[in-house]
């Protein structure tokens, strides 16, 4: 067990201007460099909906155009936003290409194109893996339904919740 005893307490006060003025500067360089880059992200993403190719937009920013081929959801090969990005797009159509801009993270951002959606093929998961994904979305529904059913019923009651003893 252990015991502190406060003898004397001091107000918070505001640090001098020379004293905060460098961390002050740093942290607005910070937001402009992270401006910028949200901003040329975005004129990147418009050039390459108006039709100019990954590969100009890529050599015009010092980069290069990394290209996926039949990249499925868990895929290891490509970063994480990029991966979300591209699986929240829609599908284009045929001969078309759908983009996306991706967030990575440390002002650092990735347009993307997907030219192509192929569709599961459900005759080639197994059996067993079938049954564990239908009892998978078979919890996750009853997750939801239960949770719903919580909000419907406080929402009809006078409940209080005593959350420090949850």
């Amino acid at each position: 067990m252990v015991m502190i005893r406060v003898t004397r307490h001091e107000p918070a006060t505001p640090r001098p201007l020379d004293e905060v003025k460098d961390d002050v500067r740093s942290a607005a360089i910070l937001e402009r460099i992270a401006t910028a880059a949200r901003d040329t992200a975005r004129k990147a993403l418009e050039q390459a909906r108006s039709g100019t190719s990954l590969e100009d937009i890529a050599s015009a920013h010092g980069s290069t155009v990394q290209h996926g081929e039949g990249v499925g959801r868990n895929a290891t090969t490509v970063e994480s936003g990029v991966l979300r990005t591209a699986f929240e797009l829609p599908a284009p159509d045929q001969g078309q290409a759908t983009f996306g801009l991706a967030e990575l993270g440390g002002d650092r951002y990735a347009v993307l194109a997907v030219e192509g959606v192929a569709p599961g093929d459900p005759s080639a998961v197994g059996e067993a893996a079938r049954t564990a994904l239908k009892q998978q979305l078979g919890r996750a529904v009853a997750g939801v339904e239960a949770r719903a059913l919580v909000d419907a019923l406080r929402a009809q009651a006078k409940v209080q919740v005593a959350e420090d003893r949850l």
